[in-house]
């Protein structure tokens, strides 16, 4: 799907969600951090001093059981989010949504306010910290949409799943 030809233009990939490799340490790794920590103070509680040592295994193993119950939720969350969105390219059950983008207002590399534009009457609206297998890399980030571009979006469910635009 590198670049596909129409007989009105000439298309060239901008995103593809099946390709995108999320860095899920980036997210995952503080709580792999709290977790090492918990069970160094079950593992050496004297850490914090003898007058401390009876709360602190407690609080080390309910720190580690928390880290890595919240650490496997967000694994779990991300992956089904990256299969939803995949499958659903590969199974072609999304809306090919094609024109020219109308009413851009750029976002913000904050995520304030959200960047946001239409293209035939489809709505879109995205942040550098939302979607994370969904196109969402705002004006201030060098992203390349603006108004008056010729696109081709592959919408599941709202996400930009993949985004070609018209040179």
């Amino acid at each position: 799907m590198n670049v596909q030809t129409s007989p009105d233009a000439t298309y060239r990939l901008i995103f593809d969600a099946a390709t995108v490799r999320y860095a899920v340490w980036d997210w995952l790794f503080p709580a792999v951090l709290f977790v090492a920590f918990g069970i160094t103070l079950v593992c050496f509680p004297d850490l914090y001093g003898r007058d401390r040592r009876r709360f602190t295994r407690p609080f080390g193993a309910l720190l580690a059981a928390v880290s890595a119950w919240m650490a496997v939720g967000s694994w779990r969350a991300t992956n089904s989010q990256r299969a939803r969105v995949v499958d659903a390219l590969r199974a072609g059950r999304y809306q090919l949504v094609q024109g020219v983008v109308q009413n851009f207002r750029p976002g913000d590399v904050d995520s304030h306010p959200p960047e946001e534009f239409t293209v035939a009457g489809h709505r879109y609206q995205y942040a550098p910290a939302e979607h994370l297998f969904g196109f969402n890399r705002v004006a201030a980030q060098g992203g390349p949409i603006r108004e008056g571009l010729r696109v081709r979006i592959a919408d599941v469910d709202g996400l930009i799943a993949w985004l070609e635009v018209s040179p």
